[in-house]
Order: C-alpha cells, then structure tokens, then sequence
C-alpha cells in the first residue's frame, strides 16, 4: 500500500495527518516473513488541499455574485431604456414631419443619427432580455414556446439578412438541400434568436471567407447548420456525460471540477478565467452560445458543434412535424399538394477583395490632390487632370501649364509656422462602434478638427505605419476592440513606431486597475465614455494646441 492517509493523536492530544507506506516480505514457501512501515508528516499536503479547494470555492462563488450582479442591474436598466426608446421613436417622428416641409440636410442627419441610436436601444434591451433568460435557465425554468408554420426559405433569407455586419471580405449564403416541406412547425422568433447567437457567433470569429446557413432534412428532422471558415475552436478538454460542453458555458470555457486538485491548478483555473473575462479583443459578453444552446433544447432540439481550423460548424435538428394543409374558399382543408423544399443556394452578400481597386486606371493621366479642410471627417482626394503637352508647343510652355495647375504655399507662411498652418489638425479615432465613431467625427467636425477612423487596433497601427511623419495631430483610442484591443495598439505605437502622436484612452472602462495599465503603456491622458464636448474641446486644446471658438 501507498500513500493511505491516517489521523494519529500526539501524546499532548494535537491531531496530526500522516501518510503510511507499507509493504510485506514473504519467504520462498510462500509464508509470511516480515513487514515494513513508513511514515511520513502529510500536513504540507493537507494545507495545499485545503487552500485550492477554497479557492476554487471562491471562483464558484464569484461567478455567481456576477449572475446575480448583473440580473439586478440589468433589471434597473429596463425603465431608462424604455424612457430613451420612446424619446427617440418621438423626436424622430417630429424631425420626419419637418423634413416633408423643409428637406433640411440637418433634420436628415439628425434623423439618422436618431434611428441609429433606436437600434442601440433595442440591441441593449435584447441583450438584457436575453441574460435573463439564461440566468432563468438556470434557475430550471422552462420557456413556453408557440408553435407557427415557419417557411425555410424565407426564414433564412431574412435571418441572414440581419446577420450582425461583416468584413466585406466575408461572404453570407443560404444552402438549402431538398428532401422534405418547405414548411416547418417551430415557434420562430426562438428560432431567430437561435440563429442570431450563431450567426453573430460567427461573425466574430470570421474575418475573411464565407459564412453559409444550411437548411435540409436528415432522418425525417428538418436541421439548421451554420458553419464558417474561421479559426476554430479549441475542444481539448472533455466533460463528463451528460454536463454542458465548456463551449457552451457562459462567460468562460473553463472546466470547474467538484473533486480536489491541487493548488497550482486552481490557481491557473482562476487566473484563466479572469483573463477571459478581462478580454478587451471582444464586445460579447460570452453568453450567446450557452443561450443558443438552452433554446433549441426549448423547441425541442440539441446543439452540437464540430470544429477544425477553417470548418467550425454549429448545428441541431427538429421534428419534421406535419403541417396542416391550408384551407380552401370553403373553408375545407385544401388537396393541393404542400409545398416541397428545392435543392438551392442563395448568396445574401458577396465577399469583395479589400485590395481591388475600382474605376482607377494606370494608364490615365490624372494625379491626386490631397487637400483638408475644415470640418471634414475624411482627408479628401481630389483628382486633378495634369495638362497635356501639345505637339509643338515646346518644353517651356507644358512646363508653365503645370505649374499654374498646382496650388502654391506661401513662404512666410512656411517661415512662421510650418506647412500644418493652413490646415486644421488630423485626429486618428479608433473605435469599433459605428455610432460611437460617427458621433465623435462629428462633434470634432464641429471643432473645427479633421478626423479618419480605424476599426480596430491592427487597423489603427497599419495607418500609422504608412502615415507621412506628424500627419496625425492626435489619437483617440477605445480599448476594448476586436482584432486588436487599445493596449495593444498604444503599445506598438509607443515602443515599436516610436511615435510621439499623443494617445487619449477613450473607454468606458473606468477602474483604477485600467487607468494604472494605462499609464505603464504610455497613454497621454484618460477619459471615460461618455465625453461631453466640453471634454473633447479640451482635449484637442491641450494635445494640439488648436484653439477651438
């Protein structure tokens, strides 16, 4: 025997833990000889024990104060986003009766401005609906369900067509593959904010190449398949049979076991954990996938996954439950034969090559102008026609031409302040969120600020990297990005670029841990989201030293 654990009583009554090894001799006729015990002090081992298992205790219970944190808060978020729809739905409303009288291009922005800020509202409201429904899950609650008839194709199509955006690299298709009706029983909003999860899922994790939802029939079930060509998942630990597969937990995909291990590993396991809760490369919240997966067990289904590097693919199966025929004039069920799903492929958005170039010629005689000016949010490129020389004109006359085509600068101006007199300052903002860029672009228009946009972090160091030295006056950067996160970014800037561009750290991240990182990166301030445009004016004030009226 090896290793048993045993409880001995010191002689002044302290319980002590040691480990016992023992073995047995026996001589050559098979009979017992002799015995050898070891012992040894296991109290090292018992305190190591006992330390992971509270630790691993504590990582249980943090995660379920953040359920719970976050079910009471996003409940008090209910009554403001109610309060911001309705003001949003009826400003909107007033501003589209101006615009029948006037037509003013303001109103029109505005407009837009205000429809953008509804679909925020209602993507933040179905963002609390659906944490609550999870947590409910959870709880075992079980989701009532309406069964309607759901045509397959038109279900798909529009599904896809509210795929959250895309690369333009990526491609969006429909397969469809015959076999049973074009029909099926299912309740079809759960069945749309199934495919939502997945094809979000998939959105993110696919920068380039094709997204495809399938839809056929396989063992008389109807089954929906989503598959991407993205990286893929990892899948090396197993769980036992019958527990949720760590791809379809919430909030990390880390294994929490019931048994003992040792300090070291739980350690890890918590460290890991809060890494991936702390990713700034991501806006989810990491719960769609574990949503998905509770509501096609509501209708009835199981989500599966296979994934390998450029195969990731996520799918389930319904009953192909009969559906009823329609009814005729009479009201009497009609003959006519139901309609049957037909083998198809619909492609709901083509990918484009980033690197093609359309309508642009080398052979033509043009150059570009790049000029900027006040109020714009892009650097335009104007294209001028360089003049022509004439047969017989000579070498003097082509070259006068040219010059009296090319803009001049003043010396006096190049002596007193340099060639970024005349122009207003060029402000980099790097945010992946469309309506929180446009709102800054313009606020800094307002300014009197030119601006261009980055996506992501990689976007935003590509930029630099091929900018002329000091054409960016100022960066404003978000943090938490896809692709690359904000740290990163400055990073890179700061100590590979080596450039002295100021970086402000936009954020809605607020905490201290977060403004102590950074300052060791090298940010030039912080600010928090949302900046009033007070806050911008001084911003652009103090890093340009653009006086703003």
């Amino acid at each position: 025997i090896r290793d048993v654990p045993v409880r001995f009583r010191t002689k002044d009554g302290r319980i002590v833990n040691l480990l016992i090894d023992s073995n047995v001799r026996y001589d050559t006729a098979g009979n017992f000889a002799h015995t050898r015990c070891f012992i040894r002090d296991d109290t090292q081992r018992k305190v190591r024990e006992a330390r992971a298992r509270l630790l691993l205790e504590e990582t249980k219970r943090s995660l379920t104060m953040l359920d719970n944190f976050m079910s009471r808060t996003l409940h008090h978020m209910r009554t403001p986003m109610h309060v911001m729809q309705h003001t949003c739905d009826l400003v909107a409303g007033k501003l589209r009766q101006n615009l029948c009288a006037t037509s003013s291009p303001v109103d029109k922005q505005n407009v837009q401005l205000l429809d953008e800020s509804s679909v925020h509202i209602s993507n933040t409201v179905t963002m609390v609906d659906d944490i609550s429904d999870l947590l409910r899950f959870d709880q075992g609650s079980i989701l009532n369900v309406k069964t309607v008839q759901v045509h397959l194709k038109s279900f798909g199509l529009e599904v896809l067509s509210a795929c959250a955006p895309t690369d333009s690299t990526v491609e969006l298709a429909l397969e469809l593959s015959a076999g049973g009706a074009a029909w099926v029983a299912s309740d079809s909003e759960v069945l749309k904010r199934i495919m939502h999860q997945l094809l979000s899922n998939a959105a993110m994790a696919t920068k380039a190449g094709r997204i495809t939802l399938k839809i056929g029939y396989q063992d008389a079930r109807c089954t929906f398949m989503v598959t991407d060509t993205g990286p893929g998942l990892s899948t090396a630990q197993e769980v036992a049979e019958g527990d949720i597969p760590l791809v379809f937990q919430r909030f990390h995909q880390e294994l929490l076991p019931d048994d003992l291990v040792d300090f070291e590993a739980a350690d890890t396991l918590r460290e890991k954990i809060a890494k991936g809760l702390a990713n700034r490369c991501t806006n989810s919240l990491g719960i769609g996938l574990s949503l998905a997966y509770h509501l096609v067990q509501a209708v009835g289904g199981e989500l599966r996954y296979s994934s390998i590097p450029g195969d990731t693919k996520f799918w389930f199966s319904l009953p192909a439950a009969a559906m009823k025929p329609p009814l005729d004039e009479l009201g009497n069920p009609s003959r006519a034969p139901v309609e049957q799903l037909n083998t198809e492929v619909c492609v709901v958005r083509e990918a484009h090559d980033p690197m093609a170039l359309s309508g642009v010629s080398g052979a033509s005689n043009t150059s570009g102008q790049i000029k900027r000016k006040p109020g714009d949010d892009v650097i335009e490129t104007q294209v001028v026609q360089a003049p022509r020389k004439k047969k017989g004109s000579g070498e003097e006359r082509f070259m006068t031409e040219l010059r009296d085509s090319i803009k001049m600068i003043k010396k006096e101006c190049v002596a007193s302040q340099g060639l970024k007199a005349e122009m207003p300052p060029l402000i980099l903002v790097v945010e992946d969120t469309d309506i929180c860029a446009k709102l800054i672009c313009m606020t800094l228009r307002k300014l009197n600020c030119a601006t261009k946009r980055a996506e992501n972090g990689q976007v935003a160091v590509d930029m630099l990297r091929e900018a002329m030295p000091g054409m960016y006056s100022l960066i404003l950067m978000d943090l938490r990005m896809p692709v690359m996160d904000g740290l990163d970014a400055t990073r890179l800037i700061k100590q590979e670029l080596k450039l002295d561009t100021p970086v402000v750290a936009v954020t809605g991240d607020s905490g201290p841990e977060t403004q102590k990182i950074c300052a060791e990166i090298g940010f030039d301030d912080f600010q928090n989201k949302p900046m009033k445009r007070n806050q911008l004016k001084a911003i652009v004030e103090k890093f340009t030293g653009h006086s703003v009226k």
